[in-house]
């Protein structure tokens, strides 16, 4: 009998990515949300025009891309 385990869902491979991180690299967590927010306002710009802003909030765990 092969055994396979149940595939997860986006947020469960996201939480274990997370959990295999260090305290140290935790840390760092605000930077990489910051960087790839702004990644994605710079892609929707190529791609739409205009300026893009970004909103992240940590308390309510919430990041807005939107335009200007």
């Amino acid at each position: 009998m092969i055994r396979t385990e149940p595939s997860k869902s986006p947020r469960e491979r996201v939480v274990a990515r997370l959990m295999e991180r260090t305290v140290s690299d935790l840390s760092m967590l605000p930077e990489e949300i910051e960087r790839d927010a702004r990644a994605i306002a710079d892609a929707m710009a190529s791609l739409h025009g205009g300026e893009w802003s970004i909103q992240i909030d940590h308390e309510a765990g919430f990041v807005l891309v939107r335009l200007r």
